[in-house]
């Protein structure tokens, strides 16, 4: 008799137990996964730059207009070395040469590549095209079979244990309107991946 009540209590235990996850099953879902299917790409990444990845666009040249719930700031190119981030921050650097105005010097290119690759939470993008042949002598990146005269930006991007390069963010036929969205989904893109 006391066996029989024993099973009895365990199986009416386990019961509850099992309606409680079925219930709280989709609440358990969403949380650890972050599901929300009803969030734009954008939405999304100003999500992920804001709370998931807080990032801060730090920009050499014109400033790019973002969402106002992300980090701007506008520095000199002798700046770039005074970036900081701490283990939860991250940080996008912006050379906004579009307009071909911004002459950055061989040995400010240098600045620039080592302390992105000696700082695994800042990334850089550069915008524009006419500083290639310096930045490639500088080890921005190796290479030029793969540019053409419509490319208007090059990353070097931190993914996972080593920093590459990316190209075709911005090509020179893109809506110049889209460049805040395209910057927020590249950093959003290259933070979700390098850290899977």
């Amino acid at each position: 008799m006391i066996k029989t009540n024993n099973v009895i209590f365990k199986i009416f235990i386990f019961i509850i137990v099992a309606i409680i996850l079925i219930l709280l099953a989709p609440r358990i879902f969403y949380t650890l996964f972050n599901v929300d299917n009803k969030l734009s790409t954008k939405e999304t990444d100003i999500l992920l730059l804001s709370q998931t990845y807080p990032t801060t666009f730090y920009f050499i040249g014109d400033t790019i207009p973002l969402d106002k719930s992300i980090t701007t700031k506008n520095i000199t190119v002798d700046e770039v070395s005074n970036i900081t981030t701490s283990k939860k921050e991250w940080a996008m650097l912006v050379i906004n040469d579009l307009n071909d105005d911004l002459p950055i010097r061989e040995e400010q290119w240098k600045n620039i590549v080592d302390t992105v690759q000696n700082n695994s939470h800042i990334n850089c993008m550069y915008l524009g095209n006419s500083d290639w042949d310096v930045m490639e002598k500088q080890g921005y990146f190796s290479g030029k079979e793969d540019l053409d005269d419509t490319d208007l930006s090059m990353g070097l991007i931190h993914q996972k244990t080593s920093v590459i390069n990316t190209l075709g963010m911005l090509k020179a036929d893109d809506d110049p309107d889209d460049l805040p969205a395209l910057l927020l989904h590249e950093q959003a893109y290259d933070l979700q991946t390098s850290r899977t």
